[in-house]
Formats: C-alpha cells, structure tokens, sequence
C-alpha cells in the first residue's frame, strides 16, 4: 500500500472562483487620525501630548509649527512589564471571531483574533496595558461575563515616549482628558472609503502586535506603533474603569495562579449518498474535557480525555459500534523565565501549516474519521518529554518520545478504514484481480510497539521572518503496509519507518497575507516495487500556504499548497511524485449567526477531488446546529478515488463550553 499522504489533480479553478465569490463581505473599522495617546495641560500653560511612533511625534509637532505654535518633542525611555488580557481555546477561526465581536460590543475597543505563530488555534486579544491593576480589571469583567478561558500574559518590554511640548501664541483653556466616559472604550465608525482596517483585526498575527500602552492622567491608552502608515494613526482609548464593581481585586491576586476548565461535543448522522457503498448510514458521538491549573509561577498541570463513539450500519461486513476512550493533552510543566521542561502526553505540531505539514512528525496523527475532520482537529497527543530553552532571541526546542504512538486509524470494518477486503482494495494501489484477490485473503498485522524518537527545533525571528531549523529522527506515525509471506500466508504488516528529517520552516506577513511554509528531506520513505518488493527510498516533502481575508470582512481563506517527490530507482506501484491544492474557506453572515465554510483538495498531478462544504447556525450559543456534504472522487491510488463511495450528507449538532 502506498504511503497515506494526499496526492491529488488540478480541478475546476472557475468552480473555486465561484465559491469565493459566494462569500459575503462587510467591514467595521474604528476611527484614525493624527492624535496624541494623551494630552494634558502643564503647570506653566504648555500642552504636552504623548506619542510611542517618533514619526508621529515629529509630524504632529510639524503641524503645530505650522499654526505658529512652538513644539518642541522630548524621547523618554522606559522598561517595563505588559499585561495582555487573552481568550485561549479556539480550534476554528469563526467562534474566535463572533467572541471578539461580542466583547467589542461590551466596551473593549482593540479586540483583535490573533494566531500564534508557535501554537496552533485562535485567540481573542481582549486589551494590553502596562499597568497590572487595570489588566486586573478586564480579567474581572470577563470572568463575570463567565468566560473561563481568559489568561493574562506578561512581557517584559523596553519601550519610548515622544513627549511633544506645544506652547500656544494665545492664551488657551485648559485641555480635557481624552477619555472621561463611563465606558471601558470609545470608537467611532468611519466610511468605507477609508477604511483600512477593522476594530476587531482578523488579520492573523503571528506573535504580540508591536502596539503598546501608556498609563497617563486620562486613563490607560493605546495606540499603533511605527508601523503603521505614514499619515494615518488608529487611536484606541481605554478609560479610568476603577468606578466599575469588581467583585475580585486583581492587583491583590497572583496572575499565574489560575485554573481553567472546559468542555466540548458532538452528535453526528452520515447517510451515504451511492448506492455503491456497502454502509447505509454512520452515526458518530464525540465529547472531551480538561482541567488545566498553573499552580504558580513555575508549577502547572493539565489533564484531559475524550470519549468516542462509532456505529455503522449496513451490511454483515459493515456493521459494527465501537466505543473508545482516550487520553487528551495530559502533562506537568514546570518553567522559569528562560525555560520550560513539559512531562506526559503532548500533541506537539512544529510545521507551520495547518493541513498535514511534512514536519508535523512529533504529533500522532488521527485519521480514525478519514477526511471528516478539520484541519487542525486530526491529531492526537503522544507520551513526550519536552524542553524548550529561550535565548537571546531565539528558543530551542527538544522532544523525545519514549514510546511509538501510531496513527488513530478505525476498525477494519469502518468505511475509512485504509483496506476495503470486502473488495480487495487498498489505498495507492491500482485495483487488478490479482490484487484483489490478495488483498482480501491476506492477514493483516497492526501490532506496533517501540520507542517513538526525538526531535532538536530551533526557531528565531529575523527582521520580518520567522524561521525555524529541525532536525528529527522519528517514526513516522502514518501507516504503510508491507506485503510479507509466511508459510504460504500472505500478510499485510503495518510498518512505520524511522526517519531522518531536515527541514525548515517560515512566516511572515506581507500584503495583508499571512504566508507560512516549510520543508524537508527524509531519508526513508516506504515504497512497494511492481515486483511487490518493499523497499526505501529518500525523499522531499514540502507545503505553503496563504490566509487572509477578502476585503477586510467576515471571511477567511487559507489555501495550501504541498508535494511529496519520491526518488525511487526502480518502477513503484505507489504515486513518486504528487502535488495537491487544498484550502478552507469560511464566511459569517445574517449578523454573524450563520456560518457558511468549505474544505476541498484537488490535486494538480493526479485526479483527486474533495469538496466538503457546511452550513451552520451559530445562534443557539454555546451550540452549533450544521449539516454537511462530503464528494469525493478521483483515480484509483488516490483518496479520493479510493473513498469516492464515501460521499456523504450529514447532519449534527456541537457545542462548547
């Protein structure tokens, strides 16, 4: 069998054009201008208005020289610790995005739905302050509007002020607080012909945005740094909210002293659509839970498990129900301020990508539901000991699993399942009455033990860049079958072959688009020869994707492309050389309480089609009402061809908490 990795066709671009076009657009953006972060009037009749861009500085006080006013600007350096108020927790992008809308309508003018560029899922980037008693105040405020995955992040930072001095030729009354409202934040719309930018930032960020804050008489302010354009500041202020009635004093608590707990959900129905499929109808149940407790400083644990259950119907040789418990991300950390040492099961991801990077190695992959699960929700966590160590401006990052975990697959009965003996098929093999006969009379030998292998990351930024160097020497958690004979019994035995990965990874933000990629060569990927030999051969895998936002709206688009090259020295049976376009496009409308998204992969070497779009209400929160349909096709070694009778309408409902 051929190595389980996507290898697919080029398809109907004017079918994805369309899709695209489908999507609804909308802005919302915040007002900008020249203004300072603060003014006030001093003791002597000057004005002094506070800036953290100097090119906004210099060109304010350049307007006011121009009134005939004197300006004189004044740079004070400060060191000193920032607080960011975040919401963690968010697999998909849409819920990370209505929550953000829904605190901006509470008063949080700078919400922004961030992505890590080391951690996988969204956040919501509530506020940032310098100041600890006010980063205090928005933990309250959110604990009481009874969101529980709110953490606060410290940094320590140096930073400067521009302090622009400006003395009137006439005598001038004495200047306002910006900010002396009795709500948390003030924004004003602009029209859409300047707009630039949304007050909740769906752009995604790699990392902390460089914006700071400044405690100053008329409250907590912020604003956007050097890079923003020349003649345009976005001004965001955040009023005194000492007046609102905390029911904690967070100035008095310890900020990494927190527990967080949460749950999730899922019923689905599948009825398959061809009457070719043996299976009638699929039901799937699905629920996971954590604890997570930062005991201290330098203390914390997490403890998770899921719970999944599957029933088929169909004929003798599809039916079947199983139902499996499984552990989630389960560990004790400790760290200090340059260090963390991490002890137990991990779903570790060091590719970039968000659909099966090629340096996703140290993670197990789950493909127990075949193409129904979503990018970033087919893995599952493996026993590792992890150390990641900060310097200068770097991290290294070792990994070592003491024990193999292979890939999630089904039971054999399950129509995802890589081997189909009702019919003598097997996923990348070229169907023939030959193979199909010994297919369906062989053995087959999923019986995997051993040690899973280690992994040495090193990642840093340069300029605009983030990049990353690996060097691994793992087993390899996708299955690959190896035909063997025994006694005139033919078997097939599972193998996954330790490999030796270089590789290195990127990202950056250029054009309003994030960009990641990544790459690597590997010294033994399996192959089967026309002669039924097993064998090894080195190879190159790589992908890159783009993600960004049509118009600055409610939609988000992700396409990944990626390649697998095999250098093989004699004829294979398996696809040597594969290159796929695979993307996810989602779309909030109707007031943000319908989602409209969908996943595909069409492959530019081979036939391979997959076109999973969904529908689904998101107005009954913490719930989601859906239903989806899943096509497939394509030529035989594919995945798409070798599920095509997979197609599939479903319905199901999911939740949160």
């Amino acid at each position: 069998m051929a190595y389980l990795f996507p290898s697919k066709r080029f398809v109907f671009n004017r079918a994805l054009l369309f899709i695209l076009a489908l999507m609804p657009l909308s802005t919302i953006t915040i007002a900008q201008g020249d203004s300072a972060i603060d003014s006030a009037q001093t003791s002597n009749g000057q004005k002094q208005f506070v800036f953290t861009a100097h090119n906004k500085a210099k060109k304010f006080a350049q307007q006011q020289k121009n009134k005939g006013n004197t300006a004189t600007i004044r740079t004070e350096k400060k060191t000193g610790k920032r607080y960011f108020v975040i919401l963690k927790g968010y697999s998909q992008w849409a819920p990370a995005f209505k929550q953000a809308q829904v605190l901006f309508k509470q008063g949080f003018a700078r919400v922004e739905v961030t992505k890590g560029r080391f951690e996988r899922g969204y956040s919501v980037l509530a506020a940032r302050f310098f100041d600890k008693k006010a980063a205090g105040q928005a933990f309250n405020k959110l604990k009481r509007m009874g969101l529980r995955n709110v953490k606060v992040h410290t940094d320590n930072i140096n930073f400067s002020r521009y302090i622009v001095r400006v003395t009137t030729q006439k005598k001038s009354q004495p200047a306002a607080p910006i900010a002396q409202t009795n709500q948390l934040s003030q924004v004003k719309h602009v029209p859409q012909k300047k707009q630039n930018k949304t007050h909740i930032e769906k752009k995604i960020k790699k990392e902390a945005t460089t914006e700071e804050t400044a405690v100053m008489p008329g409250g907590t302010i912020e604003i956007e740094a050097d890079n923003t354009d020349e003649d345009e500041m976005m001004i965001v202020m955040s009023d005194d909210i000492s007046d609102i009635n905390f029911e904690v004093d967070f100035a008095q608590a310890d900020i990494d002293s927190r527990s967080d707990w949460g749950a999730s959900f899922s019923l689905e129905q599948d009825l398959f659509t061809r009457d070719a499929q043996d299976a009638s109808s699929a039901s799937y149940i699905h629920a996971d839970a954590y604890l997570e407790n930062t005991i201290n400083h330098d203390w914390g644990f997490r403890i998770a498990a899921r719970l999944d259950g599957y029933y088929q119907q169909g004929n003798k040789a599809t039916r079947y129900s199983q139902l499996d418990a499984d552990y989630g991300d389960t560990f004790l950390r400790y760290r200090d301020d340059n260090f963390r040492i991490t002890l137990g099961a991990q779903t570790i991801r060091w590719g970039r990508v968000d659909n099966l990077g090629p340096l996703d190695n140290m993670a197990t992959v789950d493909l127990s539901r075949g193409v129904l699960l979503k990018w970033g929700e087919n893995y599952r966590s493996s026993a590792a000991i992890r150390i990641e160590s900060y310097v200068s401006q770097g991290k290294f990052d070792f990994v070592y699993l003491p024990s193999f975990r292979e890939a999630q697959l089904s039971e054999k009965q399950d129509v995802w399942y890589p081997i189909n003996q009702n019919t003598g098929r097997m996923l990348g093999f070229k169907s023939s009455p030959a193979m199909q006969a010994l297919i369906q009379n062989a053995d087959i030998d999923d019986d995997i033990d051993g040690e899973g292998g280690m992994g040495l990351r090193y990642s840093t930024k340069l300029n605009d860049f983030d990049v990353a160097m690996t060097v691994q020497r793992v087993r390899l958690s996708m299955p690959y079958y190896r035909l063997e004979q025994t006694a005139g019994q033919f078997t097939f035995k599972e193998e996954h072959e330790r490999n030796w990965i270089i590789g290195a990874d990127a990202a950056f933000d250029w054009k309003a688009v994030t960009w990641r990629m990544e790459a690597g060569w590997f010294s033994d990927l399996p192959a089967t020869t026309t002669m039924l030999e097993y064998k090894t051969y080195n190879g190159f895998q790589w992908a890159g994707s783009a993600e960004f936002y049509p118009g600055d709206a409610d939609t988000r688009v992700n396409l990944q492309l990626s390649g697998r090259h095999l250098n093989e020295r004699e004829k294979i049976l398996d696809l040597d050389n594969t290159i796929a376009l695979s993307g996810e496009i989602e779309s909030l409308f109707a007031n943000e309480r319908w989602k409209l998204s969908t996943r595909f992969n069409i492959g530019l070497t081979h036939e391979d089609y997959l076109l999973a779009p969904e529908i689904a209400f998101l107005g009954w929160e913490p719930f989601e009402v859906y239903s989806a349909f899943h096509y497939l096709d394509g030529a035989e070694q594919t995945i798409g061809g070798f599920y095509k009778d997979n197609a599939m309408l479903s319905f199901g409902i999911r939740g949160k908490y």
